[in-house]
């Protein structure tokens, strides 16, 4: 298997509650089932904080990119640190995901 599946938020979540579920959603995710509705409202619940959190504090960065752009976006998070503005930085990219090795340690 020389697929890489990035890990994101969500399937994070996922992995701590079934790993078998995350083997799934990675790498037979036509195998997978769909959020039920209790699921999805989590997963809405999370996006309208992160929404919530930007309006609360309007001068930090969004680092958009979408999750098949996690390079992109590890570059501009990099960027943004670099630059030492002390902004809050919202849906940044870590190049690693070994707790203590990615851009912040």
């Amino acid at each position: 298997m020389n697929e890489v599946a990035l890990l994101s938020k969500s399937r994070f979540m996922t992995g701590l509650e079934c790993p078998r579920r995350l083997y799934l959603q990675c790498f037979q995710s036509e195998l997978a089932t769909r959020p039920n509705a209790t699921q999805q409202a989590r997963l809405d619940k999370g996006t309208r904080i992160g929404e919530l959190a930007r309006k609360l504090w309007p001068d930090g960065v969004y680092i958009s990119e979408q999750f098949s752009e996690h390079p992109r976006a590890v570059e501009l998070t990099r960027t943004e640190i670099e630059r030492g503005n002390a902004r809050p930085t919202f849906e940044g990219g870590s190049p690693k995901t070994e707790f203590g090795s990615g851009l912040i340690s």
